[in-house]
């Protein structure tokens, strides 16, 4: 493996990038770049075998010293961290299995800005037995639970931090995907309604459905809430019946209020986006663009084409980076700390 210069990151707002080259050992590099798409510097590149192989999209620590990523593990889906200049990439044992040979982390990690600590969505399956396959839950009664972990980045034991049974009628699965700078996580719910936004403390207490019905057909809503904490942006893909098949059209980029509230839409992106990411002053929003019109399945980091901004308000839609046919845009995740807002776009 190669890595980048260990020299300290640039001052300012940055971006860390995953980009997914085209060659066929399929190489796979972290950089970070502007909020321009200026000043790239690469972070470190691997091979789809090596633990920082195959990702999509990174989690910065709140001190900026770590990068993590939902890859996989010896046996299932696990955190894979390493340090911002590209040094040591591993494998976090203790995220494979938290609480268990049952357990199964979820998608994303994240680090809660307060404490540094990690964290992880966890689903605990009983003989490890998937609660619902391709299924919606049904509200049976059966003994999975959701749970949230806490895990030491030095990979000592973890430890729980609340359980939610996944029973009775308002059963539901919470695929977390940001964090706000109080702790409040938002996730994408899977109930019996479809998919919903989902906003809750992972150490417990009552979950808030900030939209308790969308229109997505699968995949995931991949919501980020803002820095701030008062806004939340999330993806939904929309398909068409053709010749018996479902097949990809494009993606509505939503915001609504975190308290709740009417949706609006922000974007339309043919061909599909993904991975939205604010900047640390709440006054921007990056995203992933795909290239996958007609696609069957939800796209995927080696579909995306470019990263681009717009402001929580809809508009200055801005490219700010793409690679060409040399590869794929991944996910992009905003660097967090003070002096790292970048403010509106301007246009």
């Amino acid at each position: 493996m190669s890595s980048g210069a260990t020299t300290p990151a640039p001052a300012g707002p940055r971006l860390a990038v995953v980009l997914i080259g085209s060659d066929e050992a399929n190489t796979h590099e972290v950089i970070t770049i502007g909020p321009n798409g200026e000043d790239l510097q690469s972070i470190t590149r691997a091979t789809f075998l090596e633990p920082i192989g195959k990702v999509e999209r990174p989690i910065w620590s709140p001190d900026g010293k770590l990068l993590a990523f939902y890859g996989q593990g010896e046996e299932t889906p696990a955190v894979v961290l390493l340090r911002a200049d590209g040094s040591n990439p591993h494998v976090l044992r203790s995220s494979e299995h938290p609480g268990g040979p049952f357990d199964a982390t979820l998608p994303e990690p994240f680090f809660d800005p307060n404490t540094g600590e990690l964290e992880v969505g966890v689903l605990f399956m009983p003989h490890g037995e998937p609660p619902f396959g391709s299924e919606r839950p049904t509200g049976k009664p059966e003994p999975y639970r959701n749970e949230f972990w806490a895990l030491p980045v030095d990979g000592r034991n973890p430890r729980r931090l609340s359980s939610r049974p996944v029973v009775g009628k308002n059963a539901a699965l919470f695929y977390s995907s940001s964090i706000a700078s109080d702790g409040r996580v938002a996730a994408t719910s899977l109930n019996r309604r479809g998919f919903s936004v989902a906003v809750l403390d992972p150490r417990g207490g009552a979950v808030h459905l900030a939209v308790p019905k969308t229109e997505q057909e699968e995949g995931s809503l991949e919501p980020a809430i803002s820095p701030d904490g008062t806004q939340i942006v999330y993806k939904v893909d929309r398909q068409k019946e053709v010749r018996d098949r479902r097949i990809l059209v494009g993606t509505e980029l939503m915001i609504v209020p975190t308290a709740g509230g009417k949706p609006k839409r922000i974007a339309w992106v043919n061909g599909g986006a993904g991975f939205p990411t604010w900047d640390p002053s709440s006054s921007r929003i990056a995203f992933t663009t795909f290239n996958a019109a007609g696609a069957e399945d939800s796209p995927t980091a080696s579909d995306g084409n470019a990263l681009m901004e717009v402001n929580p308000d809809g508009t200055c839609l801005t490219k700010v980076f793409s690679i060409g046919n040399r590869g794929s845009v991944g996910g992009a995740a905003w660097e967090p700390g003070e002096g790292r807002g970048v403010g509106p776009i301007s246009c």
